[in-house]
This record gives structure tokens, sequence and C-alpha cells, in this order.
């Protein structure tokens, strides 16, 4: 019995040695774990130290290696512009071919001659042209109409360029160019090239901002013969609240060139040139304008965009939009006195939504039913035209409209004069009419354009003669030509 009772205690002893092998186990695992995750957490820091082994070199010769030299600071930049000296020419005869070349600093070393240290020169002329071991003191900084690499367009071709090589010879610059294409053209003067010039209009930016960056724009023609005013793609809002003192002045030789522009309208935008001199070629010429869309900020009631000269000529308006800019009884194009101009390829899209309702003329303006998107009027300071508003901002405006001048060989061509519909469909402004009412006009071609819904016709009696209400209207004592236009 004593032996049994002895078996028996020694088999619970090993389950209960057994047991705690297993808790022992479990709580080991479980320890392991937790340090585990703790390692993972916050993992420790090691550093292990650092060995290096360099394997022997062997060479026939021993070379020395090559310490990298610090950037060399001259008295040239690389890109600057600089001019060989006529000295460091005549005493060097392999320089001759760069007599009053211009070049760029393409790179400078230190070289060192005995106990002297030298900084020399490598210069590339262009169309990859290049001389090296050029001394400092051989150089001189020298500025151009246009710099080596710029881009620049031709004025008598469409597409940009870029200059390849300028020579300048008593203070007299020429240039060689090479265009898109790849073809070269030379010996090519500075008032040949027109200036390139982005401007950096701001989406955010207020009207007041971007109205002074395109006034600013236009005025570098004061120095080059020409310059390309290049928007950017996007929209940008322009115009003012107050435009009887908040206006631009518009520049001869400039062309305002769009990429996808879309300029929008707040208040009212308008844009001045103002006379020089008495005849009609006295004023802003050579006026460019492409590519633009003018829209207003309020699509329902309209905003406010007028363009106006007082005489200049060689004005070449195409392929830009208007968008429910005309106002009623003011007009888009206002021009007084202009010569040689053409207008083609454009769009208008509503006039004077606020008469869009209207079913009869009453006692109203007729002027306010037929207010023409391009007016060609007629420049006198006697005859009421719309220059007061020139003769609130030109001191001079007496003097240059003391005698009259009609707008002459004027074209508008293949333009659409539309009404303007909202995203729904629904019509918010009829289209508007081109011409003349209160003067005669001298040439003038109207030809391919479509006229659809003009709100004057809404309201022309076809028993009398209220010829102001046609789509196109004038009257002139010189030749005409106005065929081949839709009415819709």
């Amino acid at each position: 019995m004593d032996q049994k009772k002895k078996t028996l205690q020694e088999l619970r002893r090993e389950r209960a040695r057994k047991r705690d092998k297993r808790v022992l186990l479990s709580l080991s695992v479980f320890l392991i774990l937790l340090f585990m995750v703790y390692l993972v957490t916050n993992p420790p820091q090691f550093h292990l130290p650092k060995f290096s082994f360099s394997w022997p070199k062997w060479s026939l010769a021993s070379s020395p290696q090559k310490e990298e030299q610090p950037e060399v600071e001259g008295k040239f930049s690389k890109g600057q512009q600089v001019l060989i000296s006529p000295e460091a020419i005549d005493g060097d005869s392999s320089l001759s071919p760069y007599l009053n070349r211009l070049a760029r600093v393409e790179s400078l070393e230190l070289i060192e001659e005995g106990d002297k240290q030298n900084i020399v020169y490598t210069l590339n002329f262009g169309r990859d042209d290049k001389v090296s071991g050029i001394a400092e003191g051989f150089l001189a900084e020298e500025a151009t109409g246009f710099a080596l690499g710029q881009e620049v367009e031709l004025l008598d071709r469409v597409g940009s360029a870029r200059v390849e090589t300028i020579t300048k010879t008593d203070g007299y610059e020429t240039y060689s160019v090479t265009l898109e294409d790849g073809q070269t053209v030379d010996s090519l003067s500075f008032h040949q090239l027109a200036y390139v010039y982005d401007i950096p209009l701001e989406a955010a930016a207020l009207p007041r901002e971007n109205n002074r960056l395109i006034q600013e724009a236009m005025d570098l023609t004061s120095q080059y013969s020409f310059v390309v005013v290049r928007f950017p793609k996007g929209q940008y809002r322009i115009g003012s609240a107050t435009p009887e003192s908040e206006y631009l002045l518009l520049r001869s030789n400039v062309e305002l060139r769009g990429q996808d522009t879309e300029l929008i309208v707040e208040g009212s935008a308008r844009w001045f040139g103002l006379a020089t001199g008495v005849t009609g070629y006295d004023g802003v010429s050579h006026f460019l304008m492409n590519g633009l869309t003018f829209k207003a900020s309020d699509l329902v009631n309209g905003n406010q965009l007028l363009i106006m000269t007082n005489h200049g000529y060689g004005w070449q308006i195409e392929n830009n939009q208007f968008s429910m800019v005309h106002k009623m009884s003011s007009h888009i194009f206002d021009l007084g006195g202009l010569q040689d101009s053409v207008f083609n390829g454009n769009r208008f899209e509503g006039y004077a939504p606020e008469l869009t309702q209207v079913t009869e003329i009453g006692d109203r303006d007729l002027h306010n039913f037929y207010a023409e998107a391009i007016q060609l009027d007629s420049s006198h300071n006697a005859v009421g035209w719309d220059g007061g508003m020139m003769r609130a901002i030109d001191p001079n405006y007496d003097w240059t409209t003391s005698q009259p001048v009609m707008s002459n060989n004027i074209t508008i061509s293949h333009n659409a004069f539309l009404p303007y519909y909202n995203p729904q469909g629904e019509l918010v402004a009829y289209g508007a009419t081109v011409g003349q009412h209160s003067s005669y006009v001298g040439m003038t071609s109207i030809f391919g354009n479509t006229f659809e819904n003009t709100l004057a016709t809404r309201y022309k009696d076809q028993t009398s003669d209220q010829w102001v209400l046609e789509p196109v209207h004038l009257q002139s004592n010189a030749p005409v030509d106005i065929r081949d236009n839709s009415y819709q």
C-alpha cells in the first residue's frame, strides 16, 4: 500500500514539473516577443568600426593623381558676353577671324606659368565656333541690343529665330540668326529684329496688377523696333472700376499675341491710341493683336472693352474673340481716322444684354440698338464722335483733331458677329453691327463676314429707309466693297 501511495505521489510530482516547464516556456516566449516588439519600435543605433583597404596599384610609370580644382572666379563669368580687344588680335594673327565678333564665356581656368598664375577663357562665338586660352586682360564686356542665343523674330516673316553670331563695328551691330526650320539669315541689323517678351501675368493677381504688366510690356517699344508680347495660357483678370483714371495707352510697333489666353474683363477695360499729329498717319501704327480672348466677368449683364484710337495706321487685328464685352451704345473698336488696317477672323459675341427683352425702340436713343462693334469713325474736334474720352486724357487733342480725318482703306473680313447664349442654351444677348452713322468713311472692304441674330434688325421697318439698322451700314464717296456676307 505504501508502495502504491509512493508511486502515486511520484506521478503527481512529474505532472507538476511538466506543468511548470510549460508555464516557463510560455513566459519565455512571451518575453521574447515583447522584446522583439520593443526592438522594432525602438531600433538601437549601432556604430560599427569602419575599415578601409586600398588595393596596390602597379604601373610602368608613376602617374600622380589629379586633384580636384576649386571653381575659378575671374573677372568674367560663364555665359557673359565679351569681345577680344583689337590689341590681342594684332598680336596673334590666328585670332583675326574674331575681330569685332561677340562671344560668350564658355569656361575659364587657372593656369600656372612659373611663379605666376593667370586666368584664361574658352569663348564660344556662336555655331559652336570656340577658341581657348584667351587671357583675361585681352577681354572686355560688351553689351548689344540683342544677345547671343536670345530668341527673336524677324520683322518680315512669321516664326521665331535665335541669335547665332554678332559683329559690332563702330557701334553698328550685325546679326546672324537661325530660324525654326534650321535656315540661317545673315547680315541683319538691329532694326530688322523684334524683341520677344513673355509677359508674366498671374491668375491670382488683381486686374490692376495685370493692367500694369500689359502697359509695361507695350512700353518696351521705346527700346526696340518692334516687340512681340506673348501672353501665357490661362485666365487673367483685367479692367477697372474707375476706367476714367485707370486705362492703357497703346503703343506703335507691338504685337499682343495670345496662347490660349483669356482676359477676363472686370468693370471696364479701356485702351487708347493717342494721335501724334494732324494727319491720319500721325498715331499708333503697326499695332497687332491676335489669338486673345476677352470675356466679361459678368456673363449676364456684360462688361466693357473699348479699344479706341485717334489716327494711326497698319493695324492687324486677327483671330481674337470678344464675349459679352460690348456694352449698350458703346463699341469694341472705336476707330477715329484709322488708315490702312485689317480686322480679320475675329469673333464678336453678344451686344447690349439689357435690350434682349425689349420689343420696341419707343423713345430710346436709336444708337442704343445699332452701336457698332467696329465703328469706322471720323476724327474731328468739331463733330460728335466719341472724342470726349480722348480729350479728357490727351492735352494735344484739340490740335491733333483740328482737321477732319476719315477712316480709310479698312478691311473687315471673315469675322463673325453673333449672339451670346449661356451654357443652358438660352439667349443672353443679340449680335452687333459694323459701319458708321455720323460721318462718311473712306475706302472700305467688308466681305466674308457672318451676321447672326443682329439686334438692330429686330426693329428695322422695311417700309422706311432706316439704313443705320442694317448689319452693315455706312456712307462713302470712296470705293466701297461690301459683298459675300452672310445674314442669318
